[in-house]
């Protein structure tokens, strides 16, 4: 996969994920608090996206385009087909169910393995991976708090 390639994967996935908290926000409108919950979680992930693509044109200054970056396209495929096919359920998953799903989302082995490898790119894109990492940790806290508070247990 070339360079161009990880950082358009990467933000298609931050956009996947925003469209699914975008979509859960309407689906869970009437409970105000979740709704609330989600349309922010939604507006840090089309951040995200704003991010990586400021990241890929700095990074494309300085770098060759068809670099080779060391990404398992596999991962990174899989991670948007989950989120995509989860998007398509939201209007039958309830909320406990969409709750887990954004969880097991944001603490995704595989986009976390996916950023670190690119984290090794130079130190602009590292910083961004640190900082999305971070986002992630944050989004999943916060979900595991929200059910937490509605007495649902996430693992």
């Amino acid at each position: 996969m070339s360079l161009t390639q990880a950082f358009q994967a990467l933000e298609r996935l931050e956009q996947a994920m925003a469209g699914f908290y975008e979509r859960l926000a309407q689906v869970h409108a009437g409970d105000a608090e979740a709704a609330r919950l989600f349309t922010r979680l939604a507006i840090e992930e089309h951040a995200h996206a704003r991010e990586v693509a400021l990241q890929r044109r700095l990074t494309m200054q300085i770098s060759e385009p068809d670099f080779p970056a060391a990404v398992d396209p596999a991962d990174i495929l899989r991670v948007l087909e989950e989120v995509g096919v989860a998007a398509g359920a939201i209007p039958r998953i309830s909320l406990d169910k969409a709750l887990d799903l954004a969880a097991a989302f944001e603490s995704s082995a595989a986009e976390a393995h996916y950023r670190g490898i690119l984290s090794g790119i130079d130190t602009g894109m590292s910083r961004l991976v640190t900082a999305l990492g971070h986002g992630d940790r944050d989004h999943r806290a916060r979900l595991v708090s929200f059910a937490a508070a509605r007495g649902i247990a996430l693992p």
